[in-house]
């Protein structure tokens, strides 16, 4: 029932909103959509998305009207005729780093408004590969770094991630990720993710599965801890802040406290508050490092829980 709800509300609410024209292709992509898990969850996103009030359907109806599918990965896949729509659209062709559609939401906050128990004030972390850190922060043409260079590696862990919530220096670099965006969760919550349970043992695949990255076991996981306080909007994220040419574990929700809800890969339930931001021009001081490590296993796989969790989110 959920995919019926989810391709009816498209053909009725967006569909309809695209220039003339461009509907006949509009009601073909949507057809695609049912052709695959990963499109009927994609349909119920956008679903979620406009429904509950994160995104007007008028803004997913402008995106649809750049859909190509006369190219081969477009016939193929309907999440990716659905990417390339958004990278096309004219908006973002004049972006270097296409991100005219990140970030959104109206559900937005400037503080980091999240409470799990965790004394000394809440901020917001971000988890990402030791080796993306080094190519996007500490490398530069003045003085290079090498993610792939073992003792490169160790320095950069000595001097960021093991005094943690020492801050760190102001550092003349620009702090963003793909498309101009970046994904969060709360600190304190990922405090309590790693003491409890598996974390404490095994706190790479912990965060792997729960912040629903899937990533291979060869990541080497580090979190960043934000200062307390940030002049910038976090926004509760949406099906435009995700990559949907690849693999990804994304699930849309409805505004129940101003955060996005992950899915943990393993079907296990623990999943993780989320928002996402635009990307910060010369960061100053007050970040400071964390490290968690390596996964000891493969990220689970429980791709027909995440199917359902997104319908039940509808």
């Amino acid at each position: 029932m959920s995919w019926q709800k989810a391709r009816n509300a498209l053909l009725k609410d967006v569909v309809p909103l695209m220039e003339a024209g461009h509907t006949g292709k509009g009601k073909e992509w949507v057809s695609m959509l049912g052709q695959s898990d990963d499109g009927m969850r994609l349909a119920a996103c956008i679903y979620i998305d406009f429904h509950h009030g994160a995104v007007k359907p008028e803004l997913y109806a402008e995106i649809l009207n750049h859909l190509d599918l006369t190219k081969d990965s477009a016939r193929k896949s309907a999440c990716w005729a659905f990417h390339d729509a958004l990278m096309n659209h004219p908006a973002n062709q004049r972006l270097e780093n296409k991100s005219h559609f990140s970030c959104k939401s109206d559900f937005n906050s400037d503080k980091p408004d999240f409470n799990s128990g965790v004394g000394g004030g809440e901020t917001y972390a971000r988890i990402l590969d030791l080796r993306d850190f080094i190519g996007r922060v500490v490398s530069t043409d003045e003085n290079p770094v090498s993610a792939l260079n073992r003792d490169d590696r160790a320095r950069v862990r000595r001097m960021y991630f093991e005094r943690v919530g020492e801050p760190w220096e102001d550092f003349d670099r620009d702090w963003t990720g793909r498309r101009g965006r970046v994904f969060v969760t709360s600190w304190s919550h990922l405090i309590n993710l790693l003491a409890s349970g598996r974390g404490s043992t095994d706190p790479g695949s912990t965060v792997n599965d729960s912040l629903g990255l899937g990533l291979p076991v060869s990541t080497e996981f580090v979190a960043v801890k934000y200062p307390g306080a940030l002049d910038a909007k976090f926004h509760q994220p949406t099906a435009l802040d995700t990559d949907w040419a690849n693999l990804n574990w994304y699930v849309s929700r409805r505004n129940v406290d101003g955060w996005g809800l992950t899915f943990c890969c393993n079907g296990s339930g623990h999943m993780s508050p989320e928002r996402v931001h635009r990307g910060f021009e010369n960061v100053s001081g007050g970040f400071s490092g964390m490290y968690i490590g390596t996964p000891q296993a493969p990220p689970g796989e429980n791709r027909a829980s995440l199917l359902s969790e997104t319908f039940k989110r509808m």
